[in-house]
């Protein structure tokens, strides 16, 4: 999330003397990183949830 909050501070195409312009998100882009951790941990919970179910029914 600091990451997504320093694209907010970097410069914008007005002050064209820096490198770093032009470095950030428009629209919908936004969504993208709120979106990805999500969808990682309902990823992991479903692969610990699997691999638990498969670890107990071995289980006497």
């Amino acid at each position: 999330m600091l990451g997504i909050g320093a694209l907010l501070v970097f410069p914008n195409q007005a002050s064209a003397q820096s490198f770093m312009v032009g470095l950030s998100f428009s629209g919908l882009e936004w969504f993208l990183p709120l979106i990805i951790p999500v969808m990682i941990a309902f990823v992991s919970f479903q692969a610990t949830k699997a691999a638990a179910f498969r670890t107990l029914r071995g289980m006497p």
